[in-house]
């Protein structure tokens, strides 16, 4: 995430901005509010704006109102001295986040990071579903697709565990949307709960909720992503990310239908349906012991695995020509593709599947350049100096050289990447990378 530390203390300044920086961060610095002010001005992307309170001349209220003027989507954390409690509620009355108190508690402070962070991951999931409204809709023409739209009929219609299992980019959220939308529950949500977004701390709380005080900054109850749920569907996606610690809680939930929020001894009641989606060898992950063999089974009742892009050359015909006129309208083009170029798009591999054709059509249209189609005939960079073709070396190769592009700042190269910074720091764990 930016964020942007506010302090007229030069010693707090430098030692909670170089705190923040350690975490991954990108950070702003400033010594007063006036000079922060300017800064959120020519840099309104930034997400968090953490600001003492009492300052010389622009004190933290004014710094947060300003702020939300200027972009009301930035968060604002107020930092107050103990025992001033009045102010950090007046505060967070005017519109601030939270507040922390002096002398500040570094797990308090990644806790708060951490719960925006997943904020913002969720408010721009919501978004992006806002502005691809059509995309929702299954565009397909071949008969594999047709099969899986089959099975995703006969669970809609079962009150039944589903696991839909596929590369990224293949749709299974859509799908999963669609099971939802022509099941008996539709009038009831479907609460997605994006697993790998999720940090690992929270994860727990963020699906089962918690009680009052159940640990630091439990300020009041909260109420997880299952109980939102009851009566319609919860989708766990990317469920491999789960941690073993949660997986035996979740086997309880699937067993007995009933949650327990965090530092709650009572249990409540669901009835709800589960969608599991992975874009991992599942199996694989049973083996080697990073996913519960018995969690696998229960989430494994009905299975629908949807085959990859390369493998349905008549889904690229027409997912080209959907996305060719959408953005055509869009952006007022009349781009158009010849037989040759068809060809192009029908023999490329397509890695990144329907995200990744998606993506390469947006392009051509908004920059009106064809010539984008003739990346896809040549080797992809990833591939340099790499002696072996499995997957696991290929990504790692991909990130060393993407981390380096992004000089070692791990939030930026997760954006480059496409996926979350936690994603990007287990991977980083997993492949043994030197940071």
């Amino acid at each position: 995430m930016k964020i942007m530390v506010v302090e007229d203390d030069p010693a707090q300044l430098k030692y909670l901005s170089e705190y923040i920086q350690s975490q991954g961060h990108e950070v702003y610095r400033a010594s007063d509010g006036e000079k922060a002010i300017e800064i959120i001005k020519e840099n309104q992307n930034i997400d968090l704006v953490i600001t003492d309170y009492k300052m010389k001349r622009v004190n933290g209220l004014l710094v947060l109102q300003k702020v939300k003027k200027i972009n009301d989507k930035i968060d604002v954390i107020m930092i107050t001295a103990y025992g001033n409690t009045e102010d950090a509620v007046f505060a967070m009355k005017k519109g601030a986040y939270d507040y922390l108190t002096k002398p500040l508690n570094f797990d308090e402070i990644n806790l708060i990071i951490e719960k925006i962070e997943t904020k913002k991951n969720l408010e721009d999931r919501v978004e992006s579903y806002k502005n691809t409204v059509e995309d929702s809709e299954l565009i397909y023409k071949s008969e594999l697709m047709q099969d899986v739209i089959e099975k995703a009929k006969i669970s809609a219609k079962n009150n039944i565990t589903t696991l839909i299992h596929g590369e990224s980019g293949t749709g299974k959220e859509i799908l999963a949307e669609y099971i939802h939308k022509i099941s008996n529950r539709a009038e009831y949500p479907l609460v997605k709960a994006f697993c790998a977004a999720i940090p690992e701390n929270l994860i727990e709380s963020e699906l089962f909720g918690y009680k009052k005080g159940a640990f630091t900054g439990a300020k009041q109850e909260y109420k997880g992503k299952f109980e939102y749920a009851n009566n319609g569907i919860i989708l766990l996606d990317e469920i491999t990310e789960i941690p073993q610690n949660v997986q035996v809680k979740l086997l309880r939930v699937l067993e007995n239908k009933e949650i327990s929020r965090v530092g709650e001894h009572r249990t409540r009641q669901l009835n709800l349906k589960i969608i599991s989606t992975t874009n991992r060898e599942i199996e694989k992950e049973v083996k080697n012991g990073n996913f519960r063999e018995d969690l696998f089974y229960r989430i494994n009742v009905f299975s629908i695995e949807i085959p990859p892009l390369r493998k349905r050359p008549k889904d690229i015909n027409v997912l080209t020509n959907y996305y060719k006129a959408k953005y055509n309208k869009k952006y007022n083009c009349e781009i158009e593709f010849s037989d040759k170029e068809m060809n192009i798009l029908k023999n490329y591999s397509w890695p990144g599947n329907i995200r990744e054709l998606k993506n390469l059509i947006l392009n051509i249209i908004i920059r009106k350049d064809k010539t984008l189609l003739n990346n896809l005939s040549k080797p992809n960079i990833i591939y340099e100096n790499i002696n072996s073709l499995k997957l696991e070396d290929v990504e790692r190769a991909h990130i060393i050289k993407v981390l380096k592009i992004a000089e070692n700042n791990k939030s930026k190269a997760a954006e480059m990447l496409g996926i979350h910074r936690n994603t990007l720091r287990r991977k980083i764990d997993e492949y043994s990378i030197d940071s």
